[in-house]
């Protein structure tokens, strides 16, 4: 008999009637020689294999959504290329649709045996640790929430902070800013604001982003713990591009912006694409995150006629130009 966790899930997308009904025969008949798929719509970014139709705009939408490790079959009237791309002739055969998914079967579970066996060869990573009660969280749920606050602490210049505005007044330093970041909860003496204390307070100061800060402080607090309530294994994509000009900006994280620029990848996936260490992937979405440049709201049920957004032309240039000097063009 099977066991459940041999069985392959199949996201099916925009499908004829006839292709569906061939699809489901075809299951139905490999469960009899314990061939075991499951169809399941409902969580397309965690199936193992994607059957889509190229003349339906959801197909179209879902296949731009696809991670890299998923397999997926298009049924075109012309061929396709591309990595674990599979191109079909529709309509469905049952013979030959039936004989691909055998296969498919075969190769994906011995590939799926040897990733278990090489990890339970591993080192134990280590758990991923949750980010709470520091200063970068309080900033994020300012900005969320449109609060104003006044954080303040012995030896450094006071912090005046508009989430509605998004901005932040103070004299402190960029090196004091940091400093202040990387300090405790418990060493710092936070307090709400109205909107006329903080134009009092903040006459005569210095005015920045919030953004920059939220960027800096994301960076420093992090420290590869990763923001409670996410997941490394949910899929995400970047809405635009980050500020390079930032400071804590990294070299890496030219990296993993020009490899998001063309996949949607969970924070696992891009430690495997990118070999970077994980700690410095977490510390980089965080930030993203924060600054509102992360996008998995879109990613779980991408609908017909959905507006799947596109990377401007003239920024896809910029990081091209930017790729092919730090050599990462192939991700482009």
């Amino acid at each position: 008999m099977t066991s459940l966790d041999s069985t392959l899930i199949i996201s099916h997308s925009d499908l004829q009637q006839e292709d569906s009904v061939v699809l489901n025969t075809a299951i139905k008949l490999l469960s009899l020689e314990g061939v075991m798929f499951r169809l399941e719509d409902s969580a397309p970014e965690h199936a193992h294999l994607l059957i889509l139709d190229d003349d339906g705009q959801g197909s179209r939408s879902l296949l731009k959504l696809s991670r890299p490790g998923q397999v997926k079959v298009i049924l075109s009237t012309r061929h396709h290329t591309g990595k674990n791309v599979i191109s079909v002739v529709k309509p469905l055969e049952l013979s030959s649709i039936k004989s691909l998914l055998k296969r498919l079967f075969t190769l994906m579970q011995t590939q799926i045996k040897k990733s278990r066996q090489f990890a339970e060869n591993s080192p134990q990573a280590k758990p991923i640790e949750p980010l709470t009660d520091t200063l970068f969280n309080v900033l994020i749920d300012t900005r969320k929430q449109g609060r104003v606050i006044e954080v303040s602490c012995d030896d450094y210049p006071s912090l005046y902070i508009d989430g509605i505005k998004h901005s932040l007044a103070t004299n402190a330093s960029q090196d004091q800013l940091r400093q202040i970041a990387s300090l405790a909860l418990e060493q710092l003496s936070i307090r709400d604001l109205s909107t006329d204390n903080f134009s009092v307070h903040s006459n005569d100061l210095t005015m920045i982003s919030l953004h920059n800060f939220l960027w800096s402080s994301g960076i420093i607090c992090s420290q590869g713990r990763l923001l409670s309530g996410h997941s490394i294994d949910k899929p995400f994509k970047l809405k635009a591009w980050p500020n390079f000009t930032r400071h804590d900006f990294k070299a890496e994280y030219f990296k993993l912006a020009a490899i998001l620029a063309k996949n949607t990848c969970s924070i696992n996936e891009l430690q495997r694409l990118s070999k970077i260490p994980i700690d410095d992937i977490i510390n980089f979405y965080n930030a993203a995150y924060a600054v509102g440049i992360i996008d998995d709201d879109s990613i779980t049920q991408p609908t017909a006629g959905s507006d799947t957004r596109q990377v401007p032309a003239e920024k896809q240039g910029l990081l091209s130009r930017i790729a092919d000097r730090l050599t990462l063009k192939k991700y482009l």
